[in-house]
């Protein structure tokens, strides 16, 4: 098959029990979302960026991903401020129709690209491999680009991931009362405070992602993900599309850096943000 083909083929949409659920609670595991031919396509493609080892960094804003608790590399299909497509194969994955449709079907309505990035944890890795503590992403926060709850991430296993390994766990944002809000800000707690969480009954199950399968969810969603202790490399590629009737509130946000054109209010470019 041509890898225009891979992607038409390896991509299913989502059930109407996933829509629902991911509608309710803000994030939804899609199992076998991608076929084996798609994965080996991405990684493949996400390794000709990162290198084997997966430590090859990249980001428009930043010199040092110290901190983060993971390593990044994004933009990976397009330049950040040209929208050009940098790697053919993730570019044609990223602005697929088949990627629109299923943020479509999640979202309920249209979607723009917004970006796409690795996420990998190494063992050992200096820095760059810990617990990423409870947030929310920056566009599902009250200093939001968007003018509402508008983005949606998915989050793609393109190798097993255990919990161990660094899969996430996510709170619907309407269970955090202030003091859950305190139990989850307290970084010395972590991760023992997700015992407390379970005990509320307000966390999802810790899971293993199997290569192909994507957890999906809201940036308002909160969300974390317990550093790698596994001798395996966590191969996580994230795509984030927000909703096309979106407007920009005029907060600041690093993918839109270089964007003069951009003013608060307006709708987002169509040549860095293409309706899928």
């Amino acid at each position: 098959m041509t890898f225009q083909e891979i992607i038409n083929h390896g991509i299913r949409t989502a059930t109407e029990e996933e829509v629902k659920l991911f509608s309710e609670n803000g994030w939804v595991l899609l199992r076998s979302l991608l076929s084996p031919e798609c994965v080996a396509l991405l990684k493949t493609s996400l390794v000709s960026k990162v290198g084997a080892n997966g430590l090859q960094t990249y980001h428009p804003a930043r010199t040092s991903m110290a901190g983060w608790g993971f390593n990044t590399y994004g933009p990976v299909a397009i330049d950040n401020q040209t929208g050009a497509s940098e790697e053919p194969y993730l570019h044609a994955f990223t602005h697929s129709r088949r990627i629109g449709y299923l943020g479509a079907q999640l979202m309920g309505s249209p979607v723009r690209y917004a970006l796409d990035q690795s996420l990998i944890k190494v063992p050992d890795a200096k820095g760059n491999n810990d617990h990423v503590y409870w947030h929310q992403d920056g566009p599902g926060t009250p200093s939001s680009p968007f003018d509402f709850d508008a983005q949606i991430k998915f989050w793609i296993a393109l190798a097993p991931i255990s919990p161990d390994c660094g899969s996430m766990r996510f709170v619907h944002p309407s269970n955090v009362t202030h003091q859950v809000r305190e139990v989850m800000c307290d970084r010395s707690a972590f991760p023992g405070s997700i015992n407390k969480l379970e005990s509320l009954g307000i966390v999802s199950p810790a899971i293993s992602l199997e290569a192909g399968d994507v957890t999906v969810h809201r940036g308002s969603t909160w969300h974390s993900s317990l550093r790698n202790t596994t001798n395996s490399i966590r191969w996580a590629y994230a795509v984030s599309v927000f909703a096309s009737s979106a407007r920009y509130t005029g907060n600041p946000w690093w993918v839109v850096n270089g964007l003069r054109q951009l003013r608060e209010g307006d709708l987002f470019p169509d040549f860095r943000f293409p309706i899928l």
